[in-house]
């Protein structure tokens, strides 16, 4: 169930506030936005992930799926 996956992880994002987990959290929001055909929602996800955890393992990794999600709008 997508709608629920989608709340699940934006809520355990917005109470999470750390390097590791934060961009976990926001990256399978994302992917959960993009399999509902909700780029918008999932480029925010992403950028996110980009503008306020730079370090992370995550935004190593991030660029793709920008480009993914930018492509499909």
């Amino acid at each position: 169930d997508y709608d629920k996956a989608a709340s699940y992880y934006k809520k355990a994002a917005g109470k999470s506030t750390n390097e590791f987990t934060t961009p976990l959290f926001l990256k399978k929001l994302g992917l959960v936005y993009e399999e509902q055909k909700d780029f918008d929602a999932a480029l925010k996800a992403y950028t996110k992930i980009k503008e306020d955890y730079a370090q992370s393992t995550e935004a190593a990794a991030i660029e793709p799926l920008i480009a993914r999600v930018t492509a499909q709008q």
